[in-house]
């Protein structure tokens, strides 16, 4: 039945009268109604010879200066003015069936959207690593070379593909891609010792690591990753969920990091071989630049692109070592607490070496955060006078325990600090005592900030 069809059974069956009854209007003598939004309280709706009806009421729906039918009133009383709804609901009163409307296909090249469209299509954030990874999102992991990055990766790789907390952090269990570009003898070495650390197998795992880095500049290349991607998503019948790129620079291909078109164009590839493809969580793993250690190497382009940045630093000590993970960029919201990871190390006794030692390696486990204060570097002069202090205290000390004389009581005078230095001290000396660098115990005495007392 078509749409004029509609409309006439729907009057036939039904009188405008009828329609204006249901919707609040109040019969006022032979063919006039009064609208439920009148002001004025006159009957201003007026029923004319051809069955249609007339509003004068300028602040009633129907008063738009034209005559309505039967389906007209019930389209813009009940509809709010939709013809499909109205059709669709004289459809139901009529008892014919429903009529599902696809929406057409936008063939325009350039289209704006209005702001309510966003808001009503926002969304929470679906975590595959709570507050850290986020779905269908880009993220960065900067650091020097040896930093720990690919421990934290693996970390994170081995977490999502089990479905274990990341450090107390809730993961989302699903299928991982790690991309490996370099060191698979390392990364071998480096799921067994995840194994072991965490007590949990890998076996039955979604973790798939590459052959090879992948030349993502090099469509071709790309595809063909994409496709074999597409391929384990069939076997497993859900899409990645993290695609982990280790290195960048292993896995860029045929171009210049450092150039502005040839890192727009692998972003670009990024998402279009696997971001958009897959709706995953993509984790570059980036090296830092020489003398850039706050930001990844290579051109401005790719922290623009990021959704989320971090950033692994090592802290070297004499017993342990262990690395932070900081947050140095997110879009929306503010960056978490820095995390502190301690490396664990595993000594696998079933892989010997010709010596008949065991093959080592470790993994991550969650530490105490506490920024580490770092001493700002010492201008030459600066250090020459430090290092002019500490000869002659040491020598001072030493001369002490030889003498079996009190510690206590070894300072290093001004005048000694200028006999060592050819050049005058005072504003040297007063950098070291605001640094704290130095303490002045007596006028002109000086003993470091941590004195060694032998015992």
């Amino acid at each position: 039945m078509d749409s004029v069809d509609i409309i006439e059974r729907f009057n036939t069956t039904y009188s405008v009268e009828q329609i204006l009854i249901k919707n609040n209007y109040e019969k006022k003598g032979e063919n006039r109604f009064l609208s439920p939004h009148s002001q004025t309280k006159t009957p201003g709706v007026i029923i004319l010879e051809d069955g249609t009806i007339y509003s004068h009421h300028a602040a009633d729906l129907l008063g738009d200066g034209h005559s309505h039918d039967a389906f007209d009133v019930a389209r813009i009383l009940e509809a709010n003015g939709d013809w499909k709804t109205a059709f669709n609901n004289a459809r139901s009163d009529l008892g014919i069936p429903l009529v599902t409307y696809k929406k057409p296909i936008d063939v325009r090249a350039f289209k704006f959207y209005h702001a309510s469209e966003a808001i009503e299509q926002a969304t929470a954030p679906k975590w595959v690593i709570k507050g850290i990874a986020e779905e269908d999102s880009l993220v960065g992991v900067f650091g020097p070379a040896k930093s720990g990055k690919s421990f934290v990766t693996v970390d994170m790789a081995c977490c999502v593909a089990t479905g274990k907390d990341y450090h107390d952090r809730r993961s989302k269990e699903g299928l991982v891609l790690y991309l490996a570009g370099e060191g698979h003898r390392g990364l071998s070495r480096r799921l067994l010792a995840w194994e072991m650390v965490n007590d949990t197998k890998l076996k039955n795992s979604k973790l798939h690591y590459s052959e090879r880095g992948v030349q993502i500049l090099d469509d071709l290349d790309a595809e063909m990753m994409r496709n074999e991607a597409l391929t384990i998503q069939d076997t497993y019948g859900e899409p990645p969920k993290l695609v982990i790129v280790d290195t960048l620079a292993r896995n860029f291909g045929p171009g210049n990091e450092n150039s502005t078109e040839d890192m727009n164009r692998w972003i670009a590839n990024i998402d279009r071989f696997i971001r958009e493809e897959f709706r995953c969580c993509v984790v570059l793993v980036h090296h830092t630049g020489h003398g850039h250690l706050a930001r990844g190497r290579g051109s401005s382009v790719l922290p623009a692109a990021l959704d989320w940045e971090y950033s692994v630093s090592k802290n070297d000590e004499e017993l342990e070592w262990s690395l932070d993970l900081e947050q140095t960029l997110v879009k929306d919201g503010r960056p978490f607490t820095p995390m502190r990871f301690l490396f664990q190390e595993t000594e696998f006794h079933h892989l010997l070496d010709e010596d008949g030692l065991p093959t080592t390696s470790g993994a991550l486990v969650t530490g105490f955060y506490e920024k580490i204060k770092k001493e700002n570097k010492l201008f030459p002069k600066q250090q020459e006078l430090m290092d002019a202090f500490y000869s002659v205290y040491n020598r001072k000390l030493e001369e002490t325990k030889q003498n079996d004389t009190n510690a206590d009581d070894v300072f290093v005078t001004q005048e000694e600090l200028s006999g060592q230095c050819d050049f005058d001290i005072s504003d040297q000396k007063k950098a070291m005592l605001r640094d704290k660098r130095l303490i002045e115990v007596r006028p002109d005495k000086f003993i470091p900030p941590k004195k060694k007392v032998f015992v």
